[in-house]
């Protein structure tokens, strides 16, 4: 028997508001419950933004409740049914352009599509929330947003249930009783992600207490040679209302155990450097030289001839350490100041740096290597939901195979019946292990809602 019940709604329609009621009713098909969440998707750069407003109206009375929490908003693509629905026209304007005039005759051709997913669980108690203003304040905002959902989370019994059969310190602790994701507006204009600034505004209110992974939402990119430009101000969609440059969190106070995977493929190559002057996002000096300088230096040493940043979006990038375990996380180069290097994330003086290599085969295995930490966090492949953050990197080293990524994922998973939704993410949050909580790029990260009660593992 099911303990949880997820059902995912697609469609392909080209006026929004008709394709937000068809994928919302084939959500609620399969559901015989009012859901406990909904979320809502649509691939950016297909569907006025006038009509965002009307769509999630058409949402609400399809499932007849105008009080369920739902989340969500445009993105750069998304992944279910063993297929990557995206804008066609990202692969380039000259194919694109051909690709969109085939799919006008063969309607299989389409890409893009909106989704509506329904979650249901008598053992699963959600809270959300919402701060604006992220890239004024990101510490502030993310603050504001896990303050509301903490408020907003249903009360869970399973914990009084613990107490109440006086369970000792080890079982309780390893009922982590606040699990989530944070859908972040992804990046600002100039390339940055404030994940990390976000993460530390979240971390101040909760501690180490709640496990979080999340992705950035997107509304407007221009893919170039070297790289991404994102075009347009950042959407979100919270409950009935569209919000601007928010931050969203979903919290699961719940008895169902809930695991968490994340990887990278990054493999170094060896060569090691030292940031010792930053700032931010910038960095100033490696090794004791201009950043840029010794950057250029370091990437000929190892045999490449073109720029470190064009380089980087092919899967080449410094990465560091996670403590111990030798686990890499890339930070990507975006810019140059003259000598000095904008990183998408911010770099603190100190870091240890080393270049490391993504490629194809580290992609594909990645998966793999995520969805084995996902089992191995809560012991079990009883998995009924799995949502997850796909970077766009990972499509430009995977090419065509990122298109079948969810299919790789569910053969590491060795089940093909399992509801899973996962997202093109501008920025990943992830945790590695045990570990702190990162703002990353180039990274798979998944959250495994599993078919176990806690409660019942520990008796």
């Amino acid at each position: 028997m099911a303990l949880i019940d997820t059902t995912i709604g697609v469609s392909q329609k080209e006026n929004l508001i008709e394709a937000a009621r068809e994928a919302a009713k084939m959500a609620q098909k399969g559901l015989h419950q009012k859901p406990k969440l909904l979320m809502f998707f649509v691939t950016m750069g297909v569907y006025s933004r006038t009509d965002y407003q009307k769509a999630l109206k058409e949402i609400y009375e399809v499932f007849g409740n105008n009080d369920i929490p739902l989340v969500g908003g445009p993105v750069i693509g998304f992944f279910t049914s063993d297929r990557y629905y995206f804008d066609i026209s990202l692969i380039g304007k000259y194919l694109g352009s051909i690709l969109k005039g085939v799919e006008k005759i063969f309607k299989p051709f389409r890409n893009f599509g909106v989704a509506v997913i329904a979650i249901y669980s008598e053992y699963l108690f959600v809270g959300t929330g919402i701060g604006s203003g992220v890239f004024k304040n990101p510490e502030r905002a993310s603050r504001d947003s896990i303050k509301m959902a903490l408020d907003n989370l249903e009360y869970n019994p399973s914990i009084a249930y613990l107490a109440m059969v006086k369970k000792g310190i080890k079982d309780i602790t390893r009922f982590r009783p606040l699990n989530g994701f944070i859908l972040t507006p992804g990046n600002s204009k100039n390339g940055f992600l404030f994940d990390q600034a976000l993460i530390e505004g979240i971390t101040s209110i909760t501690k180490r207490t709640t496990r979080l992974i999340g992705g950035g939402l997107c509304s407007g990119v221009k893919i170039k040679k070297e790289g991404f430009e994102y075009l347009s101000p950042s959407v979100q969609f919270f409950n009935k209302n569209i919000y601007y440059d928010s931050v969203i969190s979903v919290i699961f106070g719940s008895d169902l155990e809930i695991g968490y995977g994340t990887a990278t493929g990054a493999v170094s190559l060896g060569k090691v450097l030292v940031v010792t002057k930053s700032s931010g996002h910038t960095v100033e000096e490696i090794d004791g030289k201009p950043a840029a300088k010794r950057l250029r230096e370091l990437y000929k040493e190892i045999g490449f001839k073109e720029d470190p940043l064009v380089v980087a979006y092919k899967g080449v990038l410094p990465a560091f350490s996670e403590g111990i375990s030798g686990f890499l996380w890339p930070v990507m180069p975006v810019a140059y100041s003259g000598q000095k290097i904008i990183f998408m994330s911010s770099i603190k003086e100190g870091t240890i740096l080393t270049i490391s290599k993504i490629d194809r085969n580290s992609c594909i295995k990645a998966i793999s290597e995520a969805v084995n930490l996902m089992k191995d966090d809560i012991n079990t492949d009883d998995f009924n939901f799995i949502f997850y953050f796909s970077c766009p990197i990972r499509a430009r080293i995977l090419g065509k195979d990122y298109m079948k990524e969810i299919i790789f994922l569910k053969r590491a998973l060795g089940k093909e019946n399992i509801p899973i939704f996962g997202i093109c993410s501008a920025g990943e949050i992830a945790f590695y292990k045990l570990g702190a909580p990162f703002g990353a790029t180039a990274t798979i990260t998944m959250m495994g809602v599993s078919n176990r009660l806690v409660s019942e593992v520990l008796e």
